[in-house]
C-alpha cells in the first residue's frame, strides 16, 4: 500500500501515523515510506491508559506498545536502514505536560529514532469528546481554525486501515471521504 502511494499517486512523501499499539511495525521497514510518526501520548502508565482508552474499554498497556515500538527500531537499526524517518510524538496537553521532559528523554536515547516531536494539541473533542476539557480544546480549536494546512493533499498520510487522509488534522478521514455537497463517499 505504501509503494503503491509512492509510486502512483503522484505524492512527494507519503507518511503513517501510529500509536505503536501494533507487534508488526516492522513490516513497513524496507518499504518506500519516508516518514513513521508514533504518537505515545504519556511515559506513565495512568496518563497512557487516560489517553489511550481501548474501545473494549480496557486500558491500553504502555508496557507493551514500547515493547512494540523497541523492537521495530532496533530491527531498523540492525538493518542500518535511513527511512523511514522515525518521529516519537507525546500531544502536549493538560495530562502530559508535566511528562513532556521524560518522554523527550526517553526516546531520543533510542536507537533509530530520528526525531522527538512535542505537539500541541489542536481539538480533539470532534473525534474523541471528552478526552481533554472542553475550555481546553476550544482554545486549541479557536488557534489552529486560522492556519493554513502547509501539507494538504501534498503528503500522502496513511491510517491504520489503509485511507488516505487530506492531512494530519484529519485522523478520520472526513476531508478525504465527503463529496462535494458534503454528503460522505
Amino acid at each position: 500500500m505504501v509503494n503503491r502511494a509512492k509510486l502512483l499517486g503522484g505524492f512527494e512523501a507519503v507518511n503513517l501515523s501510529t500509536n505503536g499499539e501494533v507487534p508488526n511495525l516492522d513490516c513497513i521497514l524496507g518499504s518506500l515510506l519516508d516518514d513513521l510518526i508514533v504518537s505515545i501520548d504519556g511515559i506513565s502508565h495512568e496518563t497512557y491508559a487516560a489517553n489511550r482508552p481501548l474501545p473494549n474499554g480496557k486500558p491500553s498497556s504502555l508496557h507493551q506498545t514500547i515493547q512494540h515500538v523497541i523492537a521495530f527500531l532496533r530491527k531498523k537499526t540492525e538493518l542500518k536502514l535511513s527511512a523511514p524517518w522515525v518521529r516519537m510524538q507525546i500531544i502536549n496537553k493538560e495530562n502530559t505536560a508535566s511528562e513532556v521532559l521524560e518522554f523527550i528523554k526517553f526516546w531520543i536515547a533510542q536507537p533509530g529514532v530520528d526525531d522527538v516531536l512535542v505537539k500541541n494539541l489542536d481539538s480533539m473533542n470532534a473525534w474523541i469528546p471528552g478526552l481533554v476539557s472542553a475550555a481546553e480544546d476550544k482554545a486549541k480549536a479557536d488557534i489552529v481554525s486560522k492556519m493554513p494546512c502547509q501539507h494538504i493533499f501534498g503528503i500522502g498520510s496513511m491510517v491504520v486501515t489503509g485511507e488516505f487522509t487530506a492531512c494530519c488534522h484529519d485522523a478520520r478521514t472526513e476531508l478525504t471521504s465527503r463529496l462535494a455537497d458534503g454528503r460522505r463517499a
